[in-house]
């Protein structure tokens, strides 16, 4: 009988060197573990455009791994040149929905920004600040959470 294993990749907004259990995943389809891939849609695969995305999928079908789409049945494997031109038409949108987002998002800090807001967490007081101070020297065996469930 063989096992399942469930590994979840969360976002496909970074490139696939900065997700860790993406790249977990690939040498664990290399290593025979599992033998397919089930995503929601290929952009939660990839959205690194055309070329990467497919070398993605070429590495898990070298892997004997076959991915499947649960929103884009048209790109199972029962006619390989239909599956290849969506493949690739589809991997291309999903790099320049990536793209969107990400000016999207400057221009909502640059204009966030351009009001004055402060981005990020809030500065904490001084006098509290100081008070944590004090604590933590007077009593350095506090962990930071003791000290913060103190100072309030």
């Amino acid at each position: 009988m063989r096992s399942s294993t469930s590994m979840l990749t969360m976002s496909a907004a970074a490139r696939a060197d900065k997700r860790p259990r993406f790249a977990a995943m690939l040498d664990a389809a290399h290593r025979r573990q599992f033998d397919i891939v089930l995503c929601w849609a290929l952009d939660r695969l990839s959205r690194e455009g055309m070329v990467p995305t497919i070398g993605h999928l070429q590495r898990l079908a070298a892997a004997g791994v076959v991915f499947h789409s649960y929103t884009e049945p048209m790109l199972s494997k029962d006619n390989d040149m239909v599956h290849d031109i969506v493949l690739a038409v589809m991997a291309s949108l999903a790099k320049v929905e990536r793209q969107r987002i990400s000016e999207r998002t400057k221009a909502g800090l640059a204009r966030v920004r351009a009001k004055g807001t402060r981005l990020g967490r809030p500065a904490i007081d001084a006098r509290l600040q100081a008070n944590i101070g004090v604590l933590a020297r007077e009593q350095p065996a506090l962990t930071a959470y003791a000290i913060a469930k103190t100072v309030d």
